[in-house]
Parts: structure tokens; C-alpha cells; sequence
């Protein structure tokens, strides 16, 4: 590589191999962050849109059992004084028949009051009357304490009810809270990072941790997604968490039971499959660099070599060899230009001794010229000395 030849020739193989390569490898980088990030919204989007048809099927199906327990009430006698009594032995005779019913009550629409229950816990009434005031079609609120306190123990699961309007009656049906945690919570993927969620207009969230307050920390700044369901929106993206990380989220607001279905997974292990594939791109891009790196040098040395050795010819007859010559191993350009340049040594020898001749001539007649002159100058001399 001796000489600015060469160096000039592999720098200019390594910026054209390296600068395309490293922009290659950018481009394909940046592609596949992107269609990570939108195959794992698709993802997302599908789930709780799934997610969203289950839990509404998962309402319809009990309001139909509450419809046909409404159908039930009108076979009963009209007499008020055992009304109760009739209706609580219907309500427990379908609890018993279907075991996920925590409990059924017939509240007046009116005035609030319980009619009849399968169940004599006043608390549970209490903690949903006023969520059934309110005319939900799905009621989901805290367990409470005696001091009507919320119970914020963890993975403790919500106070579920589904009502049924009939006339001035009000059949509600209490649920266990674990059915729907299971339903929320059963495609979640800890290794992934992926969580999703339920959440209700009044600021509740059922997850994996049971049922939550979003307004527990006011000092807390709010995830911008959920700020997004809270408005009633729709939709997916990348957006920041309450402690400013970056994930991925797809929710979807359904208004008739005002909740929303909220996916999510963290950008950091939701790109890790994205980021292992791109360590691959940019190995194979190093690796090839490195390749032609090599590559580069020999045909750089293979080009240089030939020119360095006529530079060091030319050296050489500079300096007054004359009986240098290049080995002509190539047939190429450099082949002829070497050839070329033999020739013109064997002229320059043909050329320098015809004039070494000729110099050699010119000195004997010199010589010859001065020795007759020699003799003409001892003969004036003579005829001098003579006169």
C-alpha cells in the first residue's frame, strides 16, 4: 500500500461499500421497528376488540336469564303481603341453579329499597345502590369497609352487577368479581409485557391487580391513553405512561355499558424481537464490510503493486541505471503500460549508448584536431625561432 495511490484506491472501496451497507442497514432497521410497531397494534386493536364482544355477550347472556326471571314474576299472585317471600324464593331457586350468581336482588326503581333477595347481606346492596341509580348496564364498584371506606387490598376483585329494568322493579344480579378479572385478564403475557384492562367511566380499573382507583395519586400525571378512554375515544398508538415510559396501546370505548377495553405492552420488550433481528442486520452488514475490506485491499494491492514497481523503475533509470526492466505478468492495461515502458528503456539504453558513441568519436576527432593543431603551433614556433 505504499504510496497516496493506494490508500486513495481503499479508501474509496471502503466508503463504497461501508456508507451503502451502513445505509442499508438504517433503513432496514427503521422498517422493521415500523412494522413491529404496527403488527403489535394490529395485535393489540384485535384483543380488545375480541376482548370488548366477550364481555358484552358475557352482560347479554345474564340479562337474558334476568328477562326470563322477569317473565317468571308475572305468574305470580298479586297479593302484596307475600309478594316478597314468592320473589325471594325465585331468586334463590335460580341462584342454585346457576352458581355464578353471587347473589339476586329486586330493588324498587323509585326509591332504592330492596323487595326481595336471595341474600341477607345488606353490604352488597350498599355498595352498588348507588351505581344502580345511576341506570348501568353494568355495574362495577369497590368493596367497602363499614365506615364506607374503599378496600384497597391487593388483587382484590370489584363488586360486579348486571340490572334489569322491569316496570318499577329493578332485578339485579350480583356476579362474582373474579368471572370478569378472568375474561379481562386471560391473554395477558407477563414475559411480553403484555397487560390489559377494564375501565369504567367513574374512574375504576379491573386488571390482573384486582379493581383499582385512577384518582388515587392527584399528584400522579394520568397515562395519555387512559385520558384518551376516559373521553370516550377509540383507537391505538404509542403513548407514555405515568412515568413518562413509551408503550404500545390499543383501547376501545363501548358506550352502552360505559367501560373500555384497554391493551398494552411496553415498547422496550414489544421491539426486543425487532431489535434481536436488526443486531442480526447490522452483524451481517459489519461482517460484509469486513469482507470487502479484504476483498478491497488485494484488489487494491493487486492494481497498486504493478504501478509501484514501474515507479521504482523510473527511480532507478532517474538515477542513471538504464538496465531496469519490469516483469510483464499481466495482460491487462498495466501489461501494456509495463511492455510500454520496457520499450522505451531499451530506446533510452539504444538512444544513451549511440550517444556515448558518438561522444567517444567526437573526442578522438577533438583529440586529433588538437594534436595536428599541437604540430602547426611547434612548426610557427620552429620557423619563428628560425626567422
Amino acid at each position: 500500500m505504499r504510496g497516496g495511490l493506494g490508500r486513495t484506491l481503499l479508501i474509496a472501496f471502503l466508503l463504497l461499500a461501508i456508507v451503502p451497507l451502513s445505509l442499508l442497514a438504517l433503513l432496514t432497521n427503521n422498517q422493521i421497528q415500523r412494522n413491529t410497531g404496527q403488527r403489535i397494534l394490529t395485535s393489540l386493536g384485535t384483543m380488545v376488540t375480541l376482548k370488548e364482544a366477550h364481555v358484552v355477550d358475557w352482560v347479554a347472556g345474564y340479562k337474558r336469564e334476568l328477562s326470563l326471571l322477569a317473565a317468571g314474576i308475572d305468574s305470580l299472585p298479586p297479593a302484596r303481603q307475600s309478594l316478597a317471600s314468592d320473589l325471594a324464593v325465585m331468586l334463590t331457586a335460580l341462584q342454585d341453579t346457576d352458581p355464578t350468581w353471587a347473589a339476586l336482588m329486586v330493588m324498587d326503581r323509585k326509591s332504592g329499597d330492596m323487595i326481595a333477595s336471595s341474600e341477607t347481606d345488606a353490604a352488597i346492596l350498599q355498595t352498588l345502590q348507588q351505581s344502580l341509580l345511576d341506570n348501568r348496564q353494568l355495574v362495577i364498584a369497590p368493596a367497602l369497609n363499614l365506615d364506607d371506606s374503599f378496600i384497597a387490598e391487593a388483587h382484590a376483585p370489584p363488586q360486579l352487577a348486571v340490572p334489569y329494568t322491569y316496570g318499577d322493579w329493578q332485578i339485579v344480579g350480583v356476579l362474582h368479581g373474579q368471572a370478569l378479572q378472568q375474561i379481562i385478564t386471560d391473554s395477558d403475557d407477563p414475559e411480553e409485557g403484555i397487560a390489559t384492562s377494564l375501565i369504567t367511566d367513574d374512574g375504576f380499573m379491573v386488571s390482573s391487580q384486582g379493581l383499582t382507583r385512577l384518582y388515587e395519586d392527584e399528584e400522579k400525571t394520568m397515562a395519555e391513553d387512559v385520558l384518551r378512554v376516559l373521553e370516550g375515544h377509540s383507537g391505538s398508538g404509542s403513548y407514555a405512561d405515568a412515568e413518562g415510559a413509551l408503550s404500545f396501546s390499543a383501547y376501545r370505548w363501548n358506550p352502552e355499558l360505559r367501560v373500555a377495553l384497554l391493551a398494552r405492552q411496553p415498547q422496550i420488550q414489544a421491539l426486543a424481537t425487532g431489535d434481536a433481528l436488526t443486531a442480526v442486520v447490522v452483524g451481517a452488514t459489519l461482517a460484509v464490510a469486513l469482507i470487502t475490506a479484504a476483498i478491497a485491499a488485494m484488489v487494491t494491492r493487486r492494481v497498486t503493486r504493478p504501478i509501484v514497481q514501474l515507479t521504482e523503475t523510473a527511480a532507478w533509470m532517474a538515477r542513471g541505471d538504464l538496465n531496469q526492466q519490469v516483469a510483464i505478468t499481466r495482460r491487462d492495461e498495466i501489461g501494456v503500460l509495463a511492455r510500454a515502458f520496457n520499450r522505451m528503456a531499451a530506446e533510452l539504453r539504444a538512444l544513451y549508448a549511440n550517444l556515448e558513441a558518438k561522444v567517444a568519436e567526437r573526442t578522438q576527432q577533438l583529440e586529433a584536431a588538437n594534436q595536428k593543431a599541437s604540430y602547426h603551433a611547434m612548426q610557427l614556433t620552429i620557423s619563428a625561432e628560425a626567422a
